[in-house]
């Protein structure tokens, strides 16, 4: 359960997460993030911890990481999605490997993951075409007032 969002704009790109890990009724903050830097490279990750922290692992081992080497990350989970911002891109990646591009208007591109992706996707389409770290922490933070599987504390990272 959880919301990873991104924003790319002309002043720059940036992803945000909740901490919340859930298994069924239980619920508590959680202190690993969902998101991560590697240079010029953001990703975050969705549903499974084990797959995610698998590709956050992956990442971290490559020289200069790109969305077509975390694409040969394997791993058995079938239940997780990644949000990944390249070169100013942002890419959903399911778990059959599909990539989807957010389509950028006047500029501005954003998508979402999670169980609060809806929530958060609708807080973004209103904000844009002015988006920006705080139309993103906003849209995170209306996703946990509307949403039982999202919560703070929030998490953002820039390039």
């Amino acid at each position: 359960m959880t919301i990873v969002a991104a924003i790319s704009t002309p002043a720059g790109s940036m992803i945000g997460s909740d901490s919340l890990a859930a298994v069924g009724d239980l619920c508590a903050p959680s202190a690993t993030p969902k998101i991560a830097k590697f240079g010029n490279l953001l990703i975050g990750f969705a549903g499974s911890w084990r797959a995610g922290q698998q590709f956050i692992d992956y990442t971290s081992r490559l020289a200069t990481p790109t969305l077509r080497q975390i694409l040969e990350c394997d791993t058995a989970e079938t239940d997780w999605n990644l949000l990944v911002v390249e070169g100013g891109r942002i890419y959903e990646i399911s778990a059959d490997k599909g990539v989807v591009e957010a389509l950028p208007v006047e500029g501005v591109a954003y998508g979402a993951i999670g169980s609060g992706a809806s929530v958060c996707l609708g807080a973004l389409g209103y904000a844009a075409p002015r988006l920006d770290q705080s139309a993103l922490r906003r849209a995170l933070m209306v996703t946990a007032e509307h949403t039982t599987t999202v919560a703070g504390p929030f998490r953002t990272l820039a390039i």
